[in-house]
């Protein structure tokens, strides 16, 4: 039997990481994280990122620079940004939007790491880490036969 784990996490309790984005629940393929309140300025640097993104607007409205290709985004709109695709967001008005990624975008700093698109972007120093259960440590693409032993090791002593 595959893992059954039920997760729940409330948003007033998730971790926030060193861009501002809440985490939320995490699994092993996927993650979901939040943007909150994000507000108007300058456009955020130019980045590739090593998962792929996929977003819907809850309110306020926002301009994604993809490949040469520019969309405005306003509440109720979802988007796909590919892995590994060179991308940057203006803020237009503040502006809130649930992201869900793959893999999950927290697990080894994939999140807060820099891209081969910009070299202006870097991990921070200090980037945060966290130990909390709902991160599934080892999520990393070929890591799923460590995650499957874990998952039967645990079956074994609820047993």
């Amino acid at each position: 039997m595959g893992d059954t784990t039920i997760k729940k996490v409330n948003s007033n309790n998730s971790p926030v990481g060193t861009l501002g984005q809440k985490y939320l629940v995490s699994g092993v393929h996927i993650s979901m994280r939040l943007w909150e309140n994000e507000k108007p300025g300058e456009p955020k640097p130019q980045t590739a990122r090593d998962f792929e993104t996929v977003g819907f607007v809850l309110n306020g409205r926002a301009k994604l620079q993809i490949e040469g290709q520019t969309i405005l985004l306003e509440k109720g709109d979802s988007w796909l940004v590919p892995k590994g695709s060179s991308h940057s967001y203006t803020i237009l008005e503040d502006f809130s939007a649930v992201e869900a990624t793959y893999p999950p975008a927290q697990v080894h700093g994939r999140d807060e790491q820099g891209s081969r698109a910009s070299s202006s972007v870097h991990k921070s120093e200090k980037a945060e880490t966290y130990d909390e259960p709902w991160v599934t440590p080892g999520c990393a693409e070929g890591d799923l036969a460590t995650i499957e032993e874990d998952l039967k090791q645990k079956e074994k002593k609820a047993r």
